[in-house]
Protein backbone atom coordinates (compact mmCIF):
# COMPACT_ATOMS: atom_id res chain seq x y z
CA UNK A 1 0.00 0.00 0.00
CA UNK A 2 2.69 2.76 0.80
CA UNK A 3 4.54 1.62 -2.33
CA UNK A 4 1.28 2.63 -4.30
CA UNK A 5 0.75 5.96 -2.37
CA UNK A 6 4.21 6.70 -2.84
CA UNK A 7 4.22 5.84 -6.93
CA UNK A 8 1.19 8.25 -6.88
CA UNK A 9 2.79 11.15 -5.44
CA UNK A 10 5.58 10.96 -7.61
CA UNK A 11 3.53 10.96 -10.67
CA UNK A 12 1.22 13.83 -9.39
CA UNK A 13 4.70 15.81 -8.75
CA UNK A 14 6.37 14.77 -12.46
CA UNK A 15 2.60 16.05 -14.05
CA UNK A 16 2.26 12.89 -15.89
CA UNK A 17 -0.40 12.89 -18.80
CA UNK A 18 -3.12 10.85 -17.76
CA UNK A 19 -3.53 12.53 -14.70
CA UNK A 20 -6.44 15.28 -14.17
CA UNK A 21 -5.97 18.66 -15.09
CA UNK A 22 -6.36 19.91 -11.84
CA UNK A 23 -3.19 17.47 -10.34
CA UNK A 24 -0.84 19.63 -13.48
CA UNK A 25 0.77 23.15 -12.48
CA UNK A 26 0.16 25.75 -15.63
CA UNK A 27 2.98 26.31 -17.57
CA UNK A 28 4.59 29.18 -19.28
CA UNK A 29 2.45 30.89 -21.64
CA UNK A 30 3.39 33.33 -24.33
CA UNK A 31 0.97 34.37 -26.96
CA UNK A 32 0.27 37.62 -29.67
CA UNK A 33 -2.56 39.89 -29.40
CA UNK A 34 -2.77 41.94 -32.91
CA UNK A 35 -5.31 44.06 -34.34
CA UNK A 36 -5.76 46.15 -37.18
CA UNK A 37 -5.92 49.63 -37.15
CA UNK A 38 -9.02 51.30 -38.56
CA UNK A 39 -7.24 54.30 -40.42
CA UNK A 40 -7.63 56.53 -43.82
CA UNK A 41 -3.87 55.34 -44.73
CA UNK A 42 -2.83 53.73 -47.92
CA UNK A 43 -1.04 50.78 -46.32
CA UNK A 44 -2.97 49.16 -43.30
CA UNK A 45 -1.65 49.65 -39.76
CA UNK A 46 -1.38 47.17 -37.20
CA UNK A 47 -0.91 46.85 -33.43
CA UNK A 48 0.77 43.79 -32.12
CA UNK A 49 1.73 42.90 -28.23
CA UNK A 50 2.96 40.47 -26.21
CA UNK A 51 0.93 38.64 -23.60
CA UNK A 52 3.62 36.36 -20.96
CA UNK A 53 2.36 34.24 -18.30
CA UNK A 54 4.28 32.40 -15.47
CA UNK A 55 7.81 33.50 -16.89
CA UNK A 56 10.71 35.23 -15.03
CA UNK A 57 11.61 38.15 -15.08
CA UNK A 58 13.31 40.36 -16.69
CA UNK A 59 12.06 39.07 -20.00
CA UNK A 60 13.27 39.77 -23.47
CA UNK A 61 11.54 39.58 -26.12
CA UNK A 62 12.04 39.71 -29.94
CA UNK A 63 9.49 39.98 -33.06
CA UNK A 64 10.94 38.25 -36.34
CA UNK A 65 8.93 40.08 -38.73
CA UNK A 66 9.92 38.31 -41.93
CA UNK A 67 12.26 39.60 -44.08
CA UNK A 68 15.45 40.14 -41.83
CA UNK A 69 13.10 42.40 -39.99
CA UNK A 70 13.35 41.98 -35.94
CA UNK A 71 12.12 44.47 -33.33
CA UNK A 72 12.20 44.30 -29.67
CA UNK A 73 9.74 44.58 -26.82
CA UNK A 74 6.48 44.04 -25.07
CA UNK A 75 4.59 45.71 -27.92
CA UNK A 76 5.52 46.96 -31.30
CA UNK A 77 5.32 50.37 -32.38
CA UNK A 78 2.53 50.83 -35.39
CA UNK A 79 3.13 48.75 -37.85
CA UNK A 80 2.81 49.91 -41.50
CA UNK A 81 3.10 46.70 -43.95
CA UNK A 82 2.48 45.80 -47.47
CA UNK A 83 -0.18 44.35 -48.95
CA UNK A 84 0.51 40.35 -47.82
CA UNK A 85 0.68 37.54 -45.70
CA UNK A 86 3.43 37.98 -42.75
CA UNK A 87 4.10 35.20 -40.60
CA UNK A 88 5.00 37.02 -37.47
CA UNK A 89 6.98 34.87 -34.68
CA UNK A 90 7.65 36.37 -31.02
CA UNK A 91 10.83 34.50 -28.92
CA UNK A 92 10.63 35.22 -25.29
CA UNK A 93 13.79 34.40 -23.01
CA UNK A 94 13.41 34.75 -19.05
CA UNK A 95 15.72 35.27 -16.65
CA UNK A 96 16.37 31.44 -16.12
CA UNK A 97 17.09 30.80 -19.72
CA UNK A 98 13.27 28.96 -20.76
CA UNK A 99 12.61 30.33 -24.36
CA UNK A 100 9.32 30.11 -25.61
CA UNK A 101 7.65 31.20 -29.01
CA UNK A 102 4.42 32.53 -30.17
CA UNK A 103 3.58 33.08 -34.07
CA UNK A 104 0.46 34.81 -35.67
CA UNK A 105 -0.15 35.33 -39.47
CA UNK A 106 -0.93 38.77 -40.30
CA UNK A 107 -3.68 39.68 -43.46
CA UNK A 108 -2.28 42.91 -44.71
CA UNK A 109 -4.48 43.15 -47.71
CA UNK A 110 -7.28 44.90 -46.95
CA UNK A 111 -7.21 48.74 -45.77
CA UNK A 112 -9.07 51.16 -43.48
CA UNK A 113 -12.06 49.62 -41.37
CA UNK A 114 -12.73 46.06 -42.03
CA UNK A 115 -14.05 45.22 -38.68
CA UNK A 116 -13.06 41.77 -38.93
CA UNK A 117 -9.26 42.31 -37.67
CA UNK A 118 -7.54 41.20 -40.53
CA UNK A 119 -6.10 37.99 -39.07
Amino acid sequence: MKSTVLLFLVACLAGLPGLPAAAQAPGPDVSIIAQQLCTNQLLPLFDLRADVTGMTPPLRLVWDLGGGQKEEGQELPELSLRPGYYNVVLTVTDAAGLVKKASITVDAMKTGCTGGGGF
